[in-house]
């Protein structure tokens, strides 16, 4: 069942403090925050869901060591399969509108 207008949360530690990923449906954003220990925030990126590469964007944006940005976007990807559409399901989808 695809639900609407919901945002998702995610938390995750790494080695440079906690990220939370949060995702909203119908805007199609992902935002990323990164805290310290402390849980001050140090970092946040905002784009566009279909348009972002989620472990560029925690690595470039969010200062995520590039292994463990790596791994958070498989989980995260993973996870929302079917809630959210990837940037290489939308592509695969706007392709079969246009034929």
């Amino acid at each position: 069942m695809r639900r609407h207008g919901i945002a998702v949360k995610d938390v995750f530690n790494t080695s440079v403090g906690t990220v939370e990923l949060l995702i909203d449906e119908q805007s199609r954003i992902v935002s990323a925050y990164r805290f310290d220990a402390e849980q001050r925030p140090v970092a946040a990126a905002i784009e566009s869901w279909d348009h972002t590469d989620l472990a560029d964007l925690l690595t470039r944006q969010a200062g995520v060591p590039r292994t463990e940005a790596n791994q958070i976007a498989s989980l995260v990807t993973a996870k929302y399969e079917g809630l959210v559409s990837t940037p290489r399901q939308f592509e695969h989808w706007a392709a079969e509108r246009r034929d």
